[in-house]
């Protein structure tokens, strides 16, 4: 691909949105002696519809801010050439012509001359002039030195007033290395200053910086430093004007791109969740997957569409409407390329995203919009389906009293200081590794099983301070159930790990994960020296996957199948070779169909004559007949070279799960396999969990923390968004 991005996820490239009128928020692509600036690697403001006098504006403050520079330049020579005493003199208070005159002790009006003991008149107002004057006419060269110190000290004067350390307050006169680039101050409209404060803009997402960041002593002084020209724009110009829009250019340079390759792609997944900020307002997520598949580009895209307020109620009503507006927002034509939701399992979300039942078609009581057939195909989050059978089980087995002890002792870490205080000293005294405890997310599994992990290493520590404090401890019976639950759960963790990647396939894993957990379970089970609550665990999970994950939705279901066999990790490693291309070259096919590409439907082949029976008559449709025979023929040649090309691909060797690289892999042989490579586009693009909305909200929390609560949503809004789609460019991720 040879266009440019601005965002390192490959997608959305720059554009050059109208610039509106307001100073501080406006950007312009500067280059500086054919050299790019950091802001360069991000959508820019374009110049082309504001108004002649607006340029004209900004082409005179250009030009005054370069006249500043050259007369600073000028004054560090001129301090320069100075001598020691004279820098002295220079930085010294009053008036020069005192280094040439003393006040008479006689008459308070007069001054007497240190050269030629002449003495002058001052007045009451002891105005200076006759001294200087005195000076011109009977001292010459003493005259040009004070002119020249005079006139460099005049400067300085108008240096401090305009400049002075915002760190120490300082009103001494700068120093020469003060003087570098900080006379006068940037215009707010010059190119450098629009630079900065987009700068600042992005610093501030990307790092989901409260905006009270830019009236911070420490934060001025930083910027003062780096630009001693610039003056920050208050903190409410963030909030209002200069955030917002580059919210507004950056969603529209996503759009554009989505508009210009949505409808050319294979497929897209969306995933979609729902959550509630500290405070306690209700937000929708939206983000997309898909591989865009060229000559020269085969890349998994990932983008965050938005993270938008949903007031209530939360119906499966309002979700399915929520579902029809985010097609609509991402351009996609749902008869044209094939949409997939992935959310989690929630009663709601499988009402409104799953096609309708006959008996829901018909129920006239259900609204329109649940009644009929949905554009897209829902596919379950992998990740909460095993949350839900991992919490089956703890139900099957008694373990929910011990897992809420457990939580309720970690939250006793979290919250008082003379706990974790107790904790550290008997970490020291039984020699355990001083780790914190891990608190437990109630919607991932995993958390649950990091939480009792790090519980069950601290075992030592935490037994003597729970003893030593008189809170009640666990019996050795939960400390086995704990045990044997981190037993079995540890090979899981470690199979699932990857499922919520976003730079390699997803779905093409699941029934490779799911052949490892149950093989896992199985060993486990048959083990002889694994006893106890491990192998009532075991044995209650084994059942619950299987309920959970059944063969006829998983391992039978084409879009696993062929998201399997399409990735070059797995291909036909879990089921019968000839299967497997008999699959690979019928989904082929039909895609061809779909397509309107040169392949038909089989047709069957004409019943036979006995030997007794004479010859047909020619049929009145002969010439249709020769044509039927004709595209049969097609046919059969087409398939025949269509299953060579699937025999080649699958007769190459498997990569390493681990570490090969099945996106690098497709392209780099996808021009091999033409027929096969749509077919990698669109099922290797498929998400296997919601992860995606999941970081969306774990991003969001972050931004409404603790004493942001009362931000409002639309700033939310734009912060989280622009904290997905902002990427600092890669020539720094080396720094």
């Amino acid at each position: 691909m040879n266009e440019e991005y601005a965002v390192d996820d490959p997608g959305i490239p720059v554009t050059e949105p109208a610039d509106n009128t307001s100073n501080d928020n406006a950007n312009v692509r500067v280059t500086r002696s054919g050299k790019k600036t950091l802001l360069d690697h991000f959508p820019k403001t374009s110049e082309n519809n504001a108004s002649a006098s607006e340029n004209s504006e900004e082409t005179s403050a250009n030009g005054s801010a370069q006249k500043e520079d050259s007369n600073s330049c000028e004054l560090q020579k001129e301090l320069e050439s100075l001598s020691e005493e004279e820098k002295k003199i220079v930085h010294s208070s009053g008036s020069l012509v005192w280094l040439y005159f003393f006040k008479s002790t006689t008459n308070k009006e007069e001054a007497i001359c240190k050269l030629c003991k002449s003495v002058r008149k001052t007045g009451a107002s002891g105005s200076t002039k006759t001294l200087s004057n005195h000076l011109e006419n009977s001292h010459v060269k003493e005259f040009h030195k004070f002119t020249k110190l005079s006139t460099i000290k005049k400067k300085l004067l108008q240096l401090t007033k305009s400049k002075v350390d915002p760190l120490t307050e300082s009103k001494s006169q700068p120093t020469l290395l003060d003087l570098k680039g900080s006379f006068g101050s940037l215009p707010a409209k010059s190119l450098r200053a629009k630079d900065i404060t987009k700068a600042i803009a992005i610093f501030l997402c990307k790092g989901l910086h409260a905006y009270d960041t830019v009236t911070e002593e420490g934060f001025k002084y930083l910027i003062w430093k780096l630009e001693p020209k610039y003056n920050i724009p208050h903190r409410t110009t963030f909030s209002r004007s200069i955030i917002p829009k580059l919210y507004e250019e950056v969603r529209s340079a996503q759009m554009q791109y989505l508009k210009k390759v949505v409808n050319t792609l294979e497929s897209i997944t969306i995933t979609t969740d729902l959550w509630s900020s500290r405070a306690k307002d209700p937000f929708i997520s939206c983000t997309v997957q898909f591989f865009e598949s060229s000559e020269d580009c085969f890349e998994l895209v990932h983008l965050l569409i938005d993270c938008r307020p949903f007031p209530h109620p939360h119906s499966a009503e309002r979700i399915c409407e929520a579902a029809y507006e985010m097609l609509e927002d991402i351009s996609v034509d749902a008869e044209k390329v094939k949409v997939y939701f992935v959310t989690d399992n929630d009663s709601k979300m499988l009402l409104a995203l799953q096609q309708p039942s006959a008996a829901k078609s018909a129920d006239p009581s259900q609204p329109d919009i649940l009644r009929s057939q949905r554009p897209w195909k829902h596919i379950p989050c992998f990740d909460h389906t095993l949350q839900l059978a991992i919490s089956d089980t703890r139900k099957d087995i008694g373990a929910n009293t011990v897992i809420e002890k457990v939580s309720a002792i970690v939250s006793r870490y979290s919250y008082s200081t003379l706990a974790k205080q107790n904790l550290q000293k008997f970490q020291k005294e039984t020699n355990t590794v001083e780790h914190q405890m891990v608190k437990n997310v109630a919607t991932r599994w995993n958390s649950e099983y990091l939480m009792l992990s790090r519980f069950l290493e601290q075992r030592a520590a935490i037994t003597l301070e729970l003893s030593d404090s008189g809170e009640d401890g666990l019996t050795s019976q939960q400390w086995k159930l704990i045990e044997g639950y981190v037993q079995v759960l540890k090979h899981i963790a470690e199979y699932t790990a990857d499922l919520g990647s976003t730079k390699q396939p997803t779905l093409s894993m699941v029934n490779s994960v799911l052949f490892e957990i149950k093989n896992t379970l199985d060993e486990f089970l048959r083990k002889p020296s694994n006893k106890g609550s491990g192998i009532q665990f075991a044995r209650a999970l084994f059942n619950n996957v299987k309920l959970r994950f059944p063969d006829c939705k998983y391992k039978d279901n084409d879009q696993y199948v062929l998201a399997t066999l399409l990735d070059p990790r797995f291909k036909a490693l879990l089921m019968d070779e000839e299967e497997a291309q008999d699959k690979l070259v019928r989904a082929a096919l039909k895609k061809k169909m779909e397509k309107g590409g040169e392949f038909v439907s089989p047709l069957s082949s004409p019943d036979k004559t006995t030997d007794g029976e004479s010859a047909p008559k020619k049929s009145k449709w002969s010439n249709l007949g020769k044509l039927t025979k004709s595209k049969a023929e097609q046919h059969s040649d087409n398939s025949d070279l269509l299953s060579k090309e699937v025999q080649i691909y699958l007769s190459l060797p498997t990569i390493d799960v681990e570490t090969g690289d099945a996106i690098k892999w497709w392209k780099t042989n996808g021009h091999s396999f033409p027929n096969l490579l749509p077919l990698a586009s669109e099922y290797l693009g498929i998400c296997a969990t919601e992860v995606p909305s999941e970081r969306v909200f774990s991003d969001g929390g972050n931004t409404v923390g603790p004493k942001r609560t009362c931000l409002l949503t639309e700033h939310v809004r734009e912060i989280v968004f622009l904290h997905g789609n902002l990427k600092i460019p890669k020539i720094f991720k080396s720094l």
